[in-house]
């Protein structure tokens, strides 16, 4: 079978797991990007690949579905940018960008890396480039609206997260104490044992990307970056900047340590790179080999959400 007949056969797939077994054999195929074979193979897969991405609804828990999303998106983050890809390159930074805006905060990092991947790759590309700055305003209102909510959303996080440590703690202070241990007939036990086993099994809960500290820690290199590459990038910053400082100064109110030690350890490197961003809004001349610098930068600090082993 050549890559066109495959890539149908697996767009006309309808059985989920079917289409995990094909996705996971791409996701391990990823030499092939550097074959001689790359540019048929994006013949044949790639717009087979966001159309399943594109069908396949989000999710919030690593079942199957996401699983395939994730698989997708791995192996286009890995895609190799030579002039094989040129055709591709705007399709992918709108699924990307899709992605970043509704997806659960795993896909949405690996969306990110593919959008810097994209806008480091082809800087030099006049035509492409042109192209990638008319997208610019999509990203850079979602990094907007994920400041701008950053204090409703820690409250909300922070509060469930405490409200989980108390659970655990009144669990914890059951043990010992049989008689009030609740019997192992009771429904409620039951019921309880069961939403356990969930939260910590693949359905336990995976966050939206409004909802992720990982993300907005993350957005001030990508928004250095892309306001030293793109004229237009750099009004942005009046806004992004200040809200980048607002979320620096967030005191959070509760009680646990933990917590708060993950609030400020996030709070610093946000701190440090909207600074960086600010001093990037006085340069008026891109600097290319800088660029390179802060892509790999980027590329070295960012750390995956989820090992491949979870997926």
């Amino acid at each position: 079978m050549n890559f066109d007949e495959g890539g149908k056969a697996l767009k006309d797939e309808t059985d989920t797991k079917a289409i995990l077994d094909q996705v996971s054999k791409i996701h391990e195929s990823q030499e092939i990007v550097f074959s001689n074979e790359y540019e048929s193979f994006l013949h044949g897969y790639f717009d087979t690949l966001i159309h399943i991405l594109r069908r396949t609804p989000c999710q919030f828990v690593n079942n199957e579905q996401n699983k395939i999303r994730y698989r997708i998106l791995a192996f286009l983050w890995r895609l190799h940018h030579g002039e094989s890809i040129f055709p591709y390159v705007t399709r992918l930074l709108d699924i990307s960008s899709e992605i970043l805006q509704k997806d659960n905060e795993r896909n949405a990092y690996l969306a990110m890396r593919i959008i810097f991947d994209i806008h480091k790759n082809h800087r030099t590309n006049d035509e492409i480039k042109t192209a990638l700055e008319t997208k610019l305003p999509i990203f850079l209102k979602f990094v907007q609206d994920a400041y701008d909510c950053f204090p409703q959303t820690a409250e909300k996080l922070l509060a469930e997260e405490e409200a989980a440590i108390q659970l655990k703690k009144e669990k914890k202070n059951r043990v010992g104490n049989p008689m009030n241990e609740p019997s192992s007939n009771d429904p409620s036990n039951i019921s309880n044992n069961k939403r356990d086993e969930e939260e910590e099994g693949p359905n336990r809960h995976i966050l939206p990307s409004s909802c992720s500290f990982k993300i907005v820690t993350e957005c001030p290199l990508i928004v250095m970056f892309l306001s030293q590459l793109y004229d237009t990038a750099k009004p942005y910053l009046e806004v992004l900047v200040p809200a980048m400082l607002k979320t620096v100064t967030y005191k959070y109110q509760g009680s646990s340590s933990t917590i708060s030690d993950s609030i400020s350890e996030m709070q610093g490197d946000v701190n440090k790179d909207s600074s960086n961003a600010t001093n990037a809004s006085d340069a008026m001349e891109v600097d290319v080999e800088k660029e390179t610098k802060i892509g790999e930068v980027v590329a070295h600090d960012v750390k995956p959400l989820v090992s491949e082993s979870e997926v």
